[in-house]
């Protein structure tokens, strides 16, 4: 967004400004990023709360090579059903 809040109150307010498919975008783009890097092992998760669990449940949905990830309080993808199962079950 480009700018530094100064409280709470703001933050809350920047994350209504926010696109939700250019952010899933963005945080695909940072995981194909790690691809580049020679530290990078090919194990990759994410964890949230909130706002990043719900990322955090959407990246499981819409990234099949990470490896862990772990919401805390979050939205649940809206993907469909059987996006969602495959999920699960690859736990």
């Amino acid at each position: 967004i480009g700018a530094v809040p100064g409280n709470e109150d703001e933050a809350r307010q920047k994350f209504q400004e926010l696109k939700a498919e250019n952010n899933l975008q963005n945080f695909i783009n940072a995981f194909g990023y790690l691809g580049v890097r020679k530290d990078y092992n090919g194990n990759a998760g994410c964890v949230g709360f909130c706002w990043g669990g719900a990322m955090a449940n959407n990246l499981a949905v819409n990234l099949p090579g990470l490896r862990a990830a772990v919401a805390f309080y979050g939205r649940i993808s809206k993907q469909p059903f059987n996006c969602i199962m495959r999920v699960w079950m690859n736990v």
